[in-house]
């Protein structure tokens, strides 16, 4: 299964923009577990992703390899999320729970 992303925030790039032809993997299944399917970045290039197998939230600040926040949350086959810019995390929780869940940061 793969990754649905919705882009909020619609970056405008110059027609000379170029990308760095070495990325680098910072998450794979052991992180973000078999089935991933929100993930979320911010305008400070946070990373936000929602581990269904273990029931988290993970964050990853800038330049890191490693989550640096590692948020516990109730949740059930989310497929969305939205981080408002003071950090609040809303994500669905629909399809055994029928709502909506935040997290206040």
């Amino acid at each position: 299964m793969g990754v649905l992303i919705l882009s909020f925030d619609q970056p405008k790039f110059c027609s000379t923009a170029t990308w760095n032809p070495n990325g680098i993997i910072f998450a794979n299944e052991t992180t973000i577990g078999s089935s991933p399917r929100a993930m979320f970045i911010d305008s400070n290039d946070t990373v936000y992703a929602l581990n269904q197998d273990k029931h988290q939230i993970l964050i990853w600040s800038k330049d890191s390899i490693n989550p640096t926040k590692i948020i516990s949350a109730n949740f059930s086959d989310s497929f969305s999320m939205f981080v408002t810019g003071n950090g609040d995390i809303y994500f669905d929780n629909s399809e055994d729970n029928g709502r909506v869940d935040r997290w206040i940061s």
